[in-house]
């Protein structure tokens, strides 16, 4: 495999992580942080890893369920860069989170990649999925 071969591959999924909905080569893993009190987590911990190629202006969508599947928040998070293997943490504050999630979705909605070089400046967005077969418009 050459190493642009290997740079295109997606990375397994690591130890502890979730695939990311809709979204192949990110995953996630998350964890209610702090006090258990009468008003929840203190706050929800968010660690993202991406398996594909680096991107950036990265927004995603987090959606916490209950037991019984009841959506109880639908909130949006951006990331400014994602780099190929590296983690990234967020922290979702307590008063974004009307209640602990038995179950956390997490989808990437958009992206783009990062310029080719630092004076390249690139405008095209991930609409279309970085990990679809073209980059060019249909």
């Amino acid at each position: 495999m050459t190493g642009a071969d290997a740079e295109a591959a997606v990375l397994a999924c690591p130890g502890g992580f979730h695939p990311c909905a809709d979204s192949p080569g990110f995953y996630y893993r998350w964890q209610a942080i702090g006090k258990e009190s009468f008003f929840g987590c203190e706050y929800l911990g968010l660690t993202l890893f991406n398996g594909g190629p680096a991107t950036t202006e990265v927004h995603l969508r987090l959606t916490g369920r209950n037991p019984g599947g009841e959506v109880l928040f639908d909130i949006e998070r951006n990331v400014h860069r994602m780099d190929r293997g590296q983690p990234v943490t967020l922290e979702v504050a307590r008063h974004e989170l009307p209640g602990v999630p038995e179950h956390l979705d997490v989808t990437v909605v958009s992206a783009k990649r990062p310029p080719d070089s630092a004076s390249e400046e690139r405008s095209e967005s991930c609409q279309r999925p970085w990990w679809s077969s073209s980059w060019e418009e249909s």
